[in-house]
């Protein structure tokens, strides 16, 4: 899932792009798939739009969670549950990515005002949550300063943040059999 901002004319007003959130769920989706064996990834759980809002906010929540250092142990998250009720595996490997990119013209603005303005931001949050144990028992982030819709980034971004934890460079000892979460649109 992603929540991606576009900032645009002088003023940094981050709100969510939904197309350009959208672009961004199918460039990690297509750079979870080319860690799929790495990360036994299996089926895919996939959410409506009216899930993605309560899927985003438990995520959100376990990301603040992984931000302030505190065990997402105590957190409880329902509706996770409910849409890994029928799945096979134990686990269910969920990404996040957050960002923003601006505008040209914005991105011209802010470097007159400002002597170092970034163009755009990407992080790159995975969980792994355990369906038996009913918590999320992995979760790491990064950010790096790239576009968030550039595929071939994004995908460098992915395994430098999962290499430490998952080494794709041989079999993961790491969490078995586990369903990514995305989103249909």
């Amino acid at each position: 899932m992603s929540t991606v901002a576009l900032i645009v004319g002088d003023r940094a007003r981050l709100r969510s792009d939904r197309f350009l959130s959208a672009m961004v769920s199918r460039v990690m989706k297509e750079a979870l798939m080319t860690h799929r064996d790495a990360l036994h990834l299996t089926n895919e759980v996939v959410i409506d739009s009216l899930q993605r809002q309560a899927v985003l906010r438990e995520a959100s929540i376990a990301v603040r969670q992984l931000v302030l250092k505190k065990t997402t142990d105590s957190l409880r998250f329902p509706l996770l549950d409910q849409l890994t009720q029928q799945q096979e595996r134990r686990y269910v490997f969920l990404s996040l990515c957050t960002g923003f990119t601006r505008t040209n013209d914005n991105y011209l603005r802010a470097s007159v005002a400002n002597d170092n303005p970034r163009k755009a931001s990407t992080t790159i949050y995975a969980l792994v949550y355990d369906k038996q144990s009913q918590r999320i028992v992995y979760a790491q982030g990064l950010t790096e300063s790239h576009e968030p819709l550039d595929p071939a980034r994004m995908a460098q971004h992915l395994q430098r943040l999962l290499n430490a934890d998952f080494g794709f460079a041989q079999k993961s000892a790491g969490y078995p059999n586990a369903n990514p979460v995305s989103e249909s649109h």
